[in-house]
């Protein structure tokens, strides 16, 4: 898989084949299949040799050992394929059960995802670093899986940040302050560059040059004003976490920079730029710190070398489930 810098919205990818080949597999494997469900994944499959590569590499990754393990440390519960009549829980297979959670996981993100890019000025597909130019000059550049709104007015300029990532480089114009709004913060900025990106469980902004002043919006607790070479991480119980990893920049090139970064953070990191999970499931492994600089351009490959300089295996499919053990 390639990340993906336009100006314009992408064609349509193998994501939809992928996507089709976990419902087949999930129905086919339920133990409550028809044997006219049975000829018709097989017709599907025939139709096109893409798509019975697609079936039958799922097939090989779901017969792993690893994927039951993996679908219950990542999700609580489970859903049974849409198409067919509610069963008992014990009608399926624990692989069945395996595959349908993890066919869920996959529905409800491309779900969250496609309603993010219908309803959102500027969006971005998983995959794809799109640079935007604003009618008053300034720039932006949405990283991977991201959405932001825009409120531009005769006095104010105004983004919303509703999921992701967003590097901005403003044009100064002291009558018309330009703000952003993400996680219940404000970002004031003047003549500035810089990074801001939703997190879990806070925000974290990172300054390239100028300053920006950091507040809440609700609020009238005083606000952080951030430098030229200054990131802060601000967590949602308002603590404030000041940083220096401006490597981070690097993404808006194409690049994934990671210094004395733990396995288990690098890999999350990683997954925004896949459509599927990454899971690291030893401990050990997860913990250890790594340094590296890879191309963006395959994120797969990139977390294989990980998993070599590490001394681990990775198992599964990028659109899916990648498993590091």
């Amino acid at each position: 898989m390639s990340i993906r810098q336009s100006n314009s919205e992408p064609g349509p990818d193998e994501g939809s084949r992928e996507e089709r080949a976990a419902e087949w597999f999930v129905l086919v494997t339920s133990g409550s299949a028809a044997a006219s469900d049975v000829a018709d994944c097989e017709a599907w499959q025939a139709a096109d040799p893409r798509n019975r590569a697609a079936y039958e590499k799922l097939s090989a990754f779901y017969r792993s050992n690893l994927l039951g393990t993996a679908v219950r440390n990542t999700q609580e519960g489970v859903a049974s394929p849409s198409r067919r009549p509610a069963r008992s829980r014990s009608a399926l297979s624990p692989l069945s059960w395996a595959a349908a959670g993890l066919a869920a996981c996959l529905c409800i993100a491309f779900a969250t995802n496609e309603w993010s890019r219908w309803t959102s000025d500027f969006s971005s597909r998983i995959g794809e670093i799109k640079q935007i130019a604003l009618d008053e000059g300034s720039a932006m550049i949405l990283d991977s899986d991201s959405a932001a709104d825009r409120q531009f007015t005769a006095d104010l300029r105004r983004i919303d940040l509703r999921k992701g990532r967003v590097h901005l480089d403003v044009v100064s114009d002291p009558s018309r302050p330009f703000i952003v709004e993400a996680g219940g913060l404000q970002v004031t900025v003047t003549g500035t560059a810089f990074d801001i990106q939703l997190l879990d469980d806070g925000l974290r902004v990172a300054v390239e040059h100028g300053a920006v002043t950091v507040g809440q919006t609700d609020a009238e607790a005083q606000p952080v004003v951030l430098n030229a070479g200054q990131t802060a991480v601000f967590g949602g119980d308002g603590t404030i976490l000041f940083r220096n990893d401006t490597a981070r920049f690097d993404w808006r090139h194409g690049r994934f920079k990671f210094r004395r970064e733990t396995v288990a953070a690098v890999m999350k990191r990683l997954e925004r730029y896949i459509p599927g999970r990454i899971v690291v499931m030893d401990a050990e492994i997860a913990g250890q710190r790594i340094n590296g600089s890879y191309p963006l351009d395959d994120p797969a490959e990139t977390a294989r070398r990980i998993a070599d300089i590490v001394s681990a295996d990775l198992t599964g499919h990028e659109r899916l489930l990648l498993i590091l053990h």
